[in-house]
């Protein structure tokens, strides 16, 4: 998802990657990294490219 980072030198275009495996067992078309977690690209910046695995839990408010 396209997201808008605010830092204490201005805002900057990001892009937020999630993967979450819903069920006991990820589905044929998953590739690695074997696990849940988040990337975040800002071009030009800095690519946080590599999740660490773990487990998601989401909670709307």
């Amino acid at each position: 998802m396209a997201v808008m980072l605010d830092t204490p030198i201005g805002q900057f275009p990001g892009i937020l990657t999630v993967f979450c495996v819903v069920g006991p067992q990820a589905p044929a078309s998953h590739r690695p990294p074997a696990g849940e977690g988040v990337t975040l690209n800002v071009p030009g910046i800095v690519n946080f490219s590599h999740t660490a695995g773990g487990d998601n839990i989401y909670i709307r408010i």
